[in-house]
């Protein structure tokens, strides 16, 4: 080990005189998950309703996708503690990207910028403890730390420097919430880090909040989902399951009545239907599979609703490279999270100008 470059080794901490805070107990402001009192642990969903859609949502609803703790602190060491029940490992997935947590720079004008993964060991059994010394060089008006995409948190500790504190963060400057619902790439599979999902960068681009509601290979389109997220209000509303459904007339059955009863309640709420990126899996069966979803699309524009948007997932990872943009020719690495967000930028761009 010693011969490696020492970037390439995970730092254990090493600064003395830090205190921790569990980061309930602090001002810090939490997003997109909750903490689950009688469950014990971070999550999306309550396990009484999550268990109620299928057992596979809930567990992945303990999987921390999306959740973002937003703060301020002038100490310039930041070292986390983890605890978790176990260790949720993929072959094809690094444990930066399933369980780590990420740390993006904010800034005053709205823009934030990555500075720092807090990368576990080999083998973090219950948790894990890193910490990052801040440069000089970096000036932020606060903090994001982006929480595991694969993994649950019972506990989250965040340490400064004894004697500075942990405050509330900078607020998202654009007051729209979006709720994103779907598959294994929704969650945030097979990115390289937490907040490169292209909800992450969509939301760092526009500084907005969001709810990912993604579910690795448990997003069904079941309608009791479909009233959850109704129950939401959401500014903005996008899906995009084609992947878990199972077959082609699984989508039929359930793509336009899942839209239905989400519109009951939220008749003006845009939403927008993404058919699958990863068209070349099965050039065939996604080409039916996208027809189905742009029905949905046609016939709510064929009923006078102009809030509803169509992106043709085939068109998402560009005309270049787009092989390029998988790890198994489904799920997107960092190349293909880039390019969906660009896809999807211009549409909720329309949106927000709206």
């Amino acid at each position: 080990m010693k011969d490696f470059d020492k970037n390439l080794i995970a730092q254990r901490p090493t600064a003395e005189g830090i205190e921790y805070y569990d980061i309930r107990e602090t001002n810090a402001d939490m997003y997109g998950v909750f903490f689950d009192e009688e469950n014990g642990k971070y999550a999306r969903l309550t396990k009484s309703f999550a268990k109620t859609v299928s057992d596979g949502v809930a567990i992945l609803s303990e999987h921390t996708a999306g959740g973002r703790i937003r703060f301020k602190t002038n100490s310039r060491v930041l070292r986390i503690k983890t605890e978790w029940d176990e260790l949720v490992r993929f072959v094809h997935f690094p444990l930066t990207g399933s369980c780590a947590l990420s740390l993006y720079a904010d800034y005053n004008d709205g823009s934030s910028k990555f500075i720092h993964c807090f990368i576990p060991p080999l083998n973090p059994e219950n948790g894990y403890e890193a910490e990052y010394k801040i440069p000089d060089y970096i000036k932020a008006d606060g903090y994001t730390l982006y929480m595991p995409l694969y993994n649950s948190l019972n506990k989250l500790w965040i340490g400064v420097s004894q004697g500075e504190k942990i405050d509330s963060g900078l607020k998202y400057k654009r007051k729209e919430k979006v709720v994103f619902y779907g598959s294994s790439i929704t969650q945030g599979g097979c990115t390289s880090k937490a907040g490169n999902e292209y909800e992450g960068i969509l939301s760092r681009w526009y500084d907005f909040d969001y709810v990912n509601l993604g579910f690795s290979g448990n997003a069904k389109g079941e309608d009791n989902m479909a009233e959850y997220i109704a129950s939401l209000s959401p500014d903005v509303f996008v899906y995009d399951y084609d992947y878990n459904a199972p077959t082609v007339e699984h989508l039929e059955n359930t793509h336009e009545r899942f839209f239905k009863i989400f519109r009951k309640t939220n008749p003006y709420v845009p939403v927008v239907f993404m058919s699958r990126c990863s068209f070349d899996i099965n050039p065939p069966e996604s080409a039916l599979r996208r027809e189905v979803i742009k029905r949905t699309y046609e016939n709510a524009k064929a009923s006078g609703d102009n809030n509803v948007y169509f992106i043709d997932g085939q068109t998402l990872f560009g005309d270049k490279d787009w092989d390029g943009c998988t790890m198994d020719n489904c799920h997107p690495n960092d190349l293909g999270f880039y390019r969906m967000a660009q896809g999807v930028a211009p549409v909720l761009e329309k949106i927000f100008n709206k």
